[in-house]
């Protein structure tokens, strides 16, 4: 803290990450709102907030110039480089409970950055379609519970913690982008709600978190017995882990956990292989 110019200055960077911020806008009729723009989107902080909080309402995850409030419509409109000039709502307070369904979207729906939180739990079956670009994340400080019928359609990503209003989580460490249908749980948080029918047909293959600091959790679903291997492998298809080895294995839903942490910063794959399939997913390890 110190003063200039007769004015006290005050350091309220706080939890902002270590990036170049652009602009600043006060927001009126809040409890001293102030937004930011950075050079990775918006961030917001309140009295209430305990710190800034990454502001993802359908702004673009790029570097933001400018900000501007517009008082009788309640939006926020940013200027951003190179991706010209973008409008949303502005912050909100946070709801106790979501029910997030196809039938109650607005706006341009679930495209580009979307930041839910609830100070309660969020529920949903809406399918995330909006393709490369779309960034959506829930957040509920009971539980995020993703019921039968959600789906992210490959090419967009989807993230969800178990985190009160306040918090800022690491995506890094607790983030799961996910592609294509999901019906596993999240570590720790997500509770799935499928049939056994769903259960049984969805022939599901998950690894996760991925990008991973080491430590990995597989799940995989089978409608039959069968021979099973289960391995990383490299680039050049070298076997650098077998985590089941030709083991003959009973129908079902089957999980496990495993420490990579011995494996270099890179890509590699894993690699699930039946009598009948082989199931293959790029997996990333980013100490």
């Amino acid at each position: 803290m110190g003063h200039f110019g007769g004015f006290k200055r005050t350091n309220i960077s706080g939890s902002l990450p270590n990036i170049p911020i652009n602009c600043i806008e006060w927001a009126p009729g809040t409890a001293n709102g102030l937004y930011v723009g950075a050079d990775i989107g918006v961030y917001y902080m309140d009295d209430y907030t305990g710190g800034w909080l990454p502001f993802r309402n359908g702004i673009p995850h790029v570097p933001i110039m400018d900000l501007e409030i517009h008082e009788a419509t309640g939006k926020l409109r940013a200027g951003t480089f190179g991706r010209g000039l973008w409008e949303t709502s502005v912050h909100t307070t946070c709801p106790s409970n979501y029910i997030l369904t196809d039938g109650n979207l607005s706006g341009s729906g679930p495209q580009g950055y979307r930041y839910f939180q609830s100070s309660g739990y969020i529920r949903s079956t809406r399918t995330i379609d909006g393709g490369i670009g779309t960034d959506i994340t829930y957040q509920a400080a009971d539980h995020v519970q993703l019921n039968n019928g959600f789906e992210v359609v490959p090419g967009s990503e989807f993230h969800a913690f178990n985190a009160p209003c306040s918090s800022i989580p690491s995506e890094f460490l607790i983030g799961n982008p996910v592609t294509g249908t999901y019906e596993g749980p999240m570590p720790g948080l997500v509770q799935q709600v499928l049939d056994v029918e769903d259960m049984e047909n969805a022939g599901e293959f998950l690894v996760y978190p991925n990008p991973s600091a080491g430590r990995i959790n597989v799940e995989f679903s089978m409608n039959d017995e069968s021979n099973v291997s289960l391995k990383i492998i490299d680039v050049s298809g070298r076997v650098l882990v077998s985590l089941i080895d030709q083991e003959q294995i009973a129908a079902g839903k089957f999980k496990l956990s495993e420490d990579l942490s011995i494996l270099s910063i890179g890509l590699y794959q894993c690699v699930l292989t039946t009598e009948t399939e082989t199931r293959t997913i790029q997996l990333a390890i980013a100490h």
